[in-house]
């Protein structure tokens, strides 16, 4: 998996966050995905939107090799829960799962406290928003 970051948060956290949801999903289905070792691509950014929960969105393709995960304007703490609901989010447009299979919680990730599987596998973590870099 190649992270590509274009914000200012720590690349070594969001890093970590991707991988523990990742490894989860994973165990919960029984595989990996397909593309993780050697061809994903993943590319953090800044959205233009600067207000809270409106500024998370994302892309991923179906089946695909390449995600984009755009998080609030760095004025605002990005808050660990939301981005590993994107992340978790887009992640299941990477196995192959189109919108209409989604359960709300998955679909409407930030209007929805975060569910039990993310809390577990976000429960290493020390921290409630992901850490800037040089923090």
């Amino acid at each position: 998996m190649k992270l590509t970051n274009y914000t200012n948060l720590d690349s070594q956290s969001l890093r970590s966050v991707i991988c523990a949801v990742h490894t989860a999903e994973g165990k919960r289905r029984g595989k990996r995905l397909h593309t993780w070792n050697k061809d994903l691509t993943i590319d953090v950014v800044h959205s233009q939107e600067r207000t809270g929960e409106r500024g998370y969105s994302g892309y991923a393709s179906i089946h695909g090799y390449f995600a984009l995960l755009r998080i609030p304007h760095k004025s605002i703490p990005c808050n660990l829960h939301i981005f590993g609901g994107l992340w978790r989010h887009e992640l299941w447009h990477l196995y192959g799962i189109r919108h209409k299979d989604f359960p709300r919680s998955i679909m409407w990730f930030h209007e929805n406290p975060p569910t039990p599987f993310l809390i577990k596998a976000l429960s290493r973590f020390d921290f409630e928003n992901i850490p800037v870099k040089g923090t």
